[in-house]
């Protein structure tokens, strides 16, 4: 896995397996995005076939964390079966949590 911190818009983009073992460092990584950034927080998952429970929770995690200040997770270029993971889930309606499966990259 590979993170990248992004500024414009803040953020992260994201490369390679997201499996359980990966949970902590990004986990880490959001919360660091957070704790300097005042609006929302943007994550670039084009690079990434699947991802695990695990990281589908961070990310809920975070986005119901952002919500509580009026700010938004906003996950970028999620591949249509893990919108469909999401979905299945029932966390497409998680607090905070924006989910778009179009063509947008982050800098």
């Amino acid at each position: 896995m590979w993170i990248t911190p992004t500024t414009a818009p803040p953020g992260l983009v994201v490369r390679g397996e997201l499996n359980h073992c990966a949970a902590p460092d990004l986990r880490t990584a959001l919360s660091d995005v957070t704790q300097v950034t005042a609006g929302d927080v943007h994550i670039d998952l084009a690079g990434v076939p699947h991802l695990s429970l695990d990281i589908a929770r961070v990310l809920a995690t975070t986005a119901i964390e952002l919500s509580t200040d009026q700010r938004q997770l906003v996950v970028h270029q999620l591949a249509p079966h893990l919108v469909d993971m999401i979905r299945l889930l029932g966390w497409e309606q998680t607090p905070g949590l924006q989910v778009h499966e179009k063509s947008w990259r982050l800098r």
